[in-house]
């Protein structure tokens, strides 16, 4: 089977954002359960007759790693972060494996294994890459054409204190001794808190995962935390990610990124109702609406 697993191995990153498209919109997240595969098969456009949802529940099933007991008293996390019903990363990649086999059936004049299994995985590969706008996003590009820019650095930079505060705030508030943040506070502090963005669980949910640094080995017991734990560089992304967000077919479209960020900050950096000594700086609106729009001189703002 080495040329199918040199295959799987050159198109893995297309595996992995396919992956994280999915969870981030699941309630499952960091995981992907029955329904969101059966529904990724139904968005592709992969059922037919030969690849029916019977099917393809079945290979959800066959494709899903049972946790022994034993595993099981060692390490409760990861049965928590990879439940008996629930499908993550690795499991995935041999789902779409199974299903390309079943998917297309090769011809008997195709004499070996090998050769049917990496024939099939290709044809798997070639039609999902027809599919790719619909099914999969890149956060790459935002990273890249957006975010990694002096002016955006210099601004998250001036404001490190607060959002520090912002981070230690909630790391004291958690029930764990984690000194990281998690998905519960973000959705906290997004959607309950008092502000205009109008975020909903579901964007919170993929701007997290969208701003996730790729979690490289799902098969050891960090793997649970990597996924639920949110480092400093990718809170500051998640902002960015909401900024970004929040102007989408506006008329602050096409207006600057620090501009934007600037008014998520202005809404999110404020006294808490619970944090009476207010460790999160009051701003000001005139600050934000000062900032240029467009391209400027600026190299960054403190609120």
């Amino acid at each position: 089977m080495k040329s199918a697993l040199e295959l799987l191995q050159r198109n893995y990153k297309f595996f992995k954002d396919l992956f994280v498209s999915i969870i981030a919109n699941s309630p499952k997240y960091p995981c992907m359960s029955m329904i969101d595969f059966a529904q990724f098969f139904q968005a592709a456009g992969l059922i037919d007759a030969n690849l029916e949802i019977n099917t393809i529940n079945r290979i959800f099933i066959a494709a899903n790693v049972t946790v022994s007991e034993a595993e099981i008293s060692k390490e409760q996390q990861f049965k928590d972060f990879n439940p008996d019903n629930l499908m993550v990363r690795y499991e995935f990649v041999e789902a779409l494996v199974r299903a390309a086999q079943v998917k297309y059936q090769m011809p008997k004049n195709i004499p070996k294994a090998e050769k049917k299994l990496h024939v099939a995985l290709q044809k798997m590969l070639d039609f999902l890459a027809t599919q790719t706008e619909k099914i999969v996003f890149d956060p790459q590009p935002f990273r890249e054409e957006q975010l990694w820019n002096k002016k955006l650095h210099l601004t998250f930079k001036k404001n490190e204190a607060p959002l520090r505060r912002v981070m230690d705030f909630y790391v004291r508030h958690n029930d764990s001794s984690d000194k990281f943040l998690n998905l519960d506070n973000m959705t906290s502090w997004f959607c309950h808190t008092d502000n205009d963005l109008g975020l909903s669980l579901r964007d919170v949910v993929q701007f997290y995962a969208h701003s996730k640094i790729t979690n490289v080995e799902e098969c050891n017991d960090n793997s649970p935390y990597r996924y639920n734990r949110l480092r400093f560089v990718e809170f500051i992304e998640l902002i960015a990610r909401v900024a970004d967000h929040k102007f989408k077919n506006s008329e602050y479209d096409e207006a600057d990124l620090q501009w934007k960020v600037s008014y998520v900050l202005l809404q999110l950096l404020r006294p808490e109702k619970d944090d009476p000594q207010g460790e999160v700086a009051q701003t000001t609106q005139a600050k934000v609406a000062a900032l240029p729009r467009t391209g400027s001189e600026s190299e960054g703002s403190e609120y």
